[in-house]
């Protein structure tokens, strides 16, 4: 029961909701390919996929000015084609990777049938080679997260002299995608961190690998730069006794303090709501106050609370402290009593050194942007 309560409170997450201004993302990579060249093209008739398509943030979307520009440079045609934003839902959800788009990511896809008098192999749509007129389709794919477009692609499939399925080609066209998206890992933490321009934890964050006789068992960086980092501790003699650090970015410069306050009386009442699933346990939580004593000993303010449900069986406890360091809060969480943890903040305060403030949180804090003092 002890466990359980630990892992239900170390599961509640900081989440960030923010208006943040679009970046520069790179040009589309257009290349070319035949639609009946391929072998491992499949058709998109199956019933069986990965997630059902309504459920995947997959949208239809106009073709880039680029595409646009270039075909009207051209002694070509853009049409129009019968593909609609269900035949994209329906082509990313067979594929592994379709069970990564959460967490804030989406894609969008436009296409569009190009007629073209050009038979080079190598499909260049800056040159205007006559010979014999083909038919190709065009797509673009740009994986975007929270708005912000990350990873750009865009492929031309050629149809058999205009016979070739256009759903056929759509598919082989997303096949292509699948291979280049994979390649470029571009679902990892650190593509999308790198790219964005947010804080780099595997490399800056600093946290000691043992704190008195609790030892470093977990490290993890979120996805979302805004959720930060999680350093786990566990005591070395009793593994439910667990110590957790988080460090993640404040939402913006103004009013410091506040917000910090927020955090805390937002996983105070987390754990008010919880302690209801006990229904004979009785919660005692103090409020939340600066720790004068660690304050004045690690030369900034600090706060904390803790809270004790007395249950039938042993009573179980949370104590919380945080504080601002650089631009980042420092939340501690165990599992322990006030007295027990109190020594462990100030141990392992002396060795924690957070990611300067990143290009990415610049951004987002635009004019709002003050300095933050540790």
């Amino acid at each position: 029961m002890s466990r359980f309560y630990t892992h239900l409170l170390s599961a509640i997450l900081l989440s960030f909701v923010l208006a943040s201004k679009p970046l520069v993302s790179p040009a589309f990579a257009l290349q070319a390919v035949d639609a009946y060249s391929s072998s491992t093209a499949k058709l998109s008739n199956t019933t069986q996929s990965v997630l059902e398509s309504s459920e995947l943030p997959v949208y239809a979307a106009y073709l880039s000015d680029n595409l646009e520009k270039k075909c009207a440079s051209l002694t070509t045609q853009c049409l129009e084609n019968d593909i609609k934003q269900a035949d994209y839902e329906k082509q990313i959800a067979l594929l592994p990777i379709a069970e990564k788009l959460k967490d804030g990511y989406e894609l969008l896809l436009a296409s569009t049938l190009i007629s073209s008098d050009n038979t080079d192999y190598n499909i260049d749509i800056n040159s205007a080679k006559t010979n014999k007129q083909r038919q190709s389709l065009a797509l673009e794919i740009s994986l975007q997260w929270q708005g912000i477009p990350i990873h750009e692609y865009s492929v031309m499939v050629r149809l058999k002299d205009g016979t070739q399925s256009i759903k056929h080609a759509l598919a082989l066209a997303i096949e292509k995608w699948n291979i280049i998206i994979q390649k470029d890992n571009a679902f990892s933490t650190s593509y999308l961190h790198t790219f964005i321009g947010a804080s780099d934890y595997e490399k800056e964050l600093n946290v000691p690998n043992s704190v008195n006789n609790f030892l470093l068992t977990k490290q993890h960086i979120y996805t979302d730069p805004f959720a930060g980092s999680l350093s786990r501790y566990i005591h070395k003699e009793f593994d439910l006794a667990v110590l957790d650090i988080y460090v993640y970015p404040i939402a913006n410069a103004q009013d410091i303090q506040h917000q910090l306050m927020q955090t805390l009386q937002s996983e105070q009442n987390d754990i008010t709501l919880i302690s209801k699933a006990f229904s004979e346990g009785v919660l005692t939580m103090s409020r939340i106050s600066i720790d004068k004593e660690l304050s004045k000993k690690l030369s900034r303010v600090i706060y904390s609370f803790d809270a004790t449900l007395e249950t039938q069986g042993e009573p179980l406890f949370v104590t919380q402290y945080a504080y601002i360091q650089e631009d980042k809060i420092v939340k501690f969480s165990a599992n322990m009593p006030q007295r027990i943890v109190k020594p462990l903040i100030l141990a392992a305060s002396k060795d924690i050194k957070v990611p300067k403030m990143s290009a990415f949180m610049k951004e987002v804090r635009g004019p709002l942007l003050a300095s933050v003092n540790s």
